[in-house]
């Protein structure tokens, strides 16, 4: 019990290596739920950069998988958090093992929290490039029925951001984030006013890199739920500016334009 008490404050001291982290909890797999818990803070701080590394270069990744693998409840929230980091700071991340994570973390029957760890890290693999669209454009289809069904602020927010991600670099996934609209025009009306923005963020830039999705937008009333929250005094202002920008986006489109008239 001693050697198992001590391998236990090992991995949580901030101060060990992230090597010496990885190479304990790989060691003994009773620890892996643990050391990931411990990681995700040390990764997400923005003095992590050194930390991020090492483990990006260490076998961190490998960890990641074992865990998941394991089944333990934690280890799936952790390395979501984990690898969420990773990718926000533009390091590596493992297409088929994000792809696990992301699988996983967005099942319908999952935790709302972990639902929507999972989302975010959707939004931060798309944050830097297109690299990451093939691998997510099959979670669309969870990602747009999660808009249409909770009531999670956070994963409201956190699902709008994603999809708008996937939307921001190309239109390469045009075709599948057509069958977003409503759910983020459901997402404008709900949640908090960061979740607000990020929806109608999304939807303009559903019209970013062209025009394709304009007549289902047209279709569904997008132009004028964005005018209404521009509109609505009692809409935050950060809210109004995105809603604002997104209507001049729509509006390059003669498709959007009409309804703008």
């Amino acid at each position: 019990r001693g050697g198992g008490d001590a391998k236990e404050i090992l991995i949580r001291c901030p101060r060990v290596p992230v090597r010496a982290v990885v190479d304990a909890a790989r060691e003994d797999r009773t620890l892996a739920a643990a050391a990931l818990s411990a990681l995700s803070s040390r990764l997400s701080s923005k003095s992590g950069k050194a930390d991020r590394e090492a483990f990006a270069k260490c076998a961190g990744m490998a960890l990641l998988e074992e865990a998941l693998d394991s089944g333990h409840p934690e280890a799936l929230h952790s390395g979501l958090s984990v690898l969420s980091s990773l990718a926000r700071a533009a390091e590596a991340v493992p297409p088929p093992l994000a792809a696990k994570f992301l699988g996983r973390g967005l099942e319908m029957g999952a935790p709302p929290q972990t639902q929507t760890r999972a989302a975010n890290l959707a939004g931060n693999l798309a944050r830097h490039s297109d690299s990451y669209y093939p691998t997510l454009s099959a979670h669309i289809p969870s990602l747009t029925s999660h808009l249409e069904t909770s009531s999670d602020s956070g994963l409201l927010k956190f699902s709008s951001f994603a999809l708008g991600n996937m939307a921001f670099h190309t239109s390469e996934l045009y075709p599948l984030l057509k069958g977003s609209v409503t759910g983020l025009l459901r997402a404008t009306r709900r949640g908090d006013a960061k979740g607000r923005a990020n929806a109608a963020g999304a939807l303009g830039n559903l019209a970013r890199n062209g025009g394709e999705c304009c007549a289902e937008m047209r279709v569904k009333g997008v132009g004028t739920r964005l005018l209404d929250m521009v509109r609505d005094r009692e809409e935050e202002a950060s809210v109004k500016s995105i809603a604002f920008f997104s209507l001049g986006t729509l509006a390059v489109w003669k498709e959007c334009r009409g309804e703008l008239l």
